[in-house]
């Protein structure tokens, strides 16, 4: 049986707004599946922040993308809309909560990222598998090594 040793008690405590993506793609449910992806590739993103109007309502990762690409040759690739593959609803947390709530989160809800948002429902950011383990690595102490500029490029 494998043992992992202790982390720190205090690394769970940690807020989302301390290690969240700030460079978030933001795309809207009327989005072709097929630009998407493209957008995706070229911005090295594996999760996309979904927002109608003003508010967050999903998000679409690379997985999600791949499970549900249309096999109906060109046509339907053009046709499929980013509405067609997401469920609405997706949770949000705010600056402040730990990495552990975000965590149980994405886990519970199979997600791939969990936005942040502020108190009225602005976009701040996204945090990721990606940015749990980047904690992981470098711990409490490598916390002031991150880039926190806020650079979210589109506003819900």
């Amino acid at each position: 049986m494998t043992t992992w040793p202790d982390l720190p008690r205090d690394i769970t405590a940690v807020a989302v707004s301390a290690v969240m993506s700030r460079d978030v793609l933001v795309v809207g449910p009327q989005d072709p599946v097929v630009e998407v992806w493209q957008r995706m590739q070229n911005l090295r993103a594996s999760v996309a922040v979904v927002c109608d109007a003003t508010r967050v309502v999903a998000v679409v990762s690379e997985r999600t993308l791949a499970v549900w690409w249309p096999s109906g040759g060109p046509g339907e690739i053009r046709r499929r809309q980013v509405r067609d593959i997401i469920d609405s609803g997706t949770p949000t947390v705010h600056a402040d909560t730990t990495v552990h709530q975000a965590a149980d989160l994405m886990i519970h809800f199979q997600l791939d990222g969990v936005p942040v948002v502020t108190a009225s429902g602005e976009l701040l950011g996204l945090v990721t598998h990606t940015d749990l383990v980047r904690l992981l690595a470098l711990g409490n102490t490598g916390l002031g090594n991150l880039d926190n500029t806020v650079r979210v490029t589109q506003r819900c």
